[in-house]
């Protein structure tokens, strides 16, 4: 049988998903404000999180199959950083969506994805941190947001999962790959620490939904990182050394701070990064902007 997933905020990340679903056989319905834009291949939805009539949008005859969605992926961004369009996208949209899918009973055949992020982590002395570690306090609204879509979505349906992402970067996000061909000065000369960085290529993203949906490993949360995590002077370095720019240098031993995100359960579970270092993403990034340009 034909498999259905909807693909709630189906943008950067979402719309690569429902590409890859595409070819895998699946039908898939990319949900978003203006779809006009959607990959060939994904059915558009236009709907917004919070339109009364959310429900009709992602309904369907399931007369003869009461799961209506094998999969959700919910893969929403918030507009800015204020804390009310944090809300929206990720403590009021998931509740919404959940209940226009008719709730928990409804779901229970169902697979779900959260895509979260590795800002909810508390760590900021530069320590490693995986899924068990300790998160940022529902004190801080933004974390809180986060936080709450996932446990949202993991007590709708038993086969549920939250994955957190870290940076993405990938075809189109190149804004620190210009800065360093440009030169920009990235540190103070008074700089008195570094900082861990954390990223993931968008395709790499992609597949860990795909992953998570088809090889459907334990249910729960999972890092979406590619697990390098370099200080961010040896990704200025790096990047240089590829583009062939001079970088200012950072200075000697400064101590690095933040936080460093391992991906052992995803990768122990299977999943195998296609970019598991900034180096590998980034050459292949400056090979893409270089086909795109001739």
């Amino acid at each position: 049988m034909n498999q259905r997933v909807l693909v709630v905020g189906c943008g950067y990340v979402g719309s690569q998903v429902g590409v890859l679903l595409v070819r895998d056989g699946w039908s898939v319905y990319g949900l978003r404000r203006d779809p006009s834009r959607l990959p060939v291949g994904i059915h558009p939805i236009a709907a917004d999180l919070r339109d009364q009539y959310l429900r009709n949008a992602i309904s369907a005859d399931d007369s003869e199959d009461t799961r209506l969605w094998d999969a959700v992926v919910y893969c929403v961004g918030a507009d800015s950083r204020a804390v009310e369009d944090y809300q929206l996208a990720y403590m009021d949209g998931p509740a919404r969506i959940i209940a226009a899918l008719g709730g928990a009973d409804r779901l229970k055949h169902t697979s779900l994805v959260f895509v979260s992020s590795t800002a909810v982590y508390a760590e900021t002395a530069g320590g490693w941190v995986d899924e068990t570690s300790a998160l940022l306090p529902r004190s801080d609204p933004h974390a809180h947001a986060l936080i709450s879509g996932e446990e949202a979505f993991l007590s709708s349906a038993p086969n549920a999962y939250a994955l957190r992402l870290s940076g993405i970067y990938g075809p189109g996000r190149t804004s620190l790959l210009q800065r360093v061909r440009e030169g920009e000065k990235h540190s103070s000369p008074n700089a008195k620490s570094d900082r861990y960085t954390n990223r993931v290529h968008r395709d790499d993203a992609a597949q860990l939904i795909r992953w998570l949906l088809t090889e459907r490993p334990v249910p729960g949360v999972f890092n979406g990182s590619d697990g390098e995590a370099p200080p961010l002077s040896t990704v200025i370095s790096g990047i240089g050394s590829l583009v062939g720019a001079p970088v200012r240098p950072f200075g000697g031993g400064l101590q690095a701070t933040g936080k460093r995100v391992s991906n052992a359960k995803a990768t122990s579970a299977g999943f195998r990064f296609e970019y598991p270092t900034f180096m590998a993403g980034y050459r292949a990034l400056i090979r893409h902007s270089m086909d795109t340009s001739s």
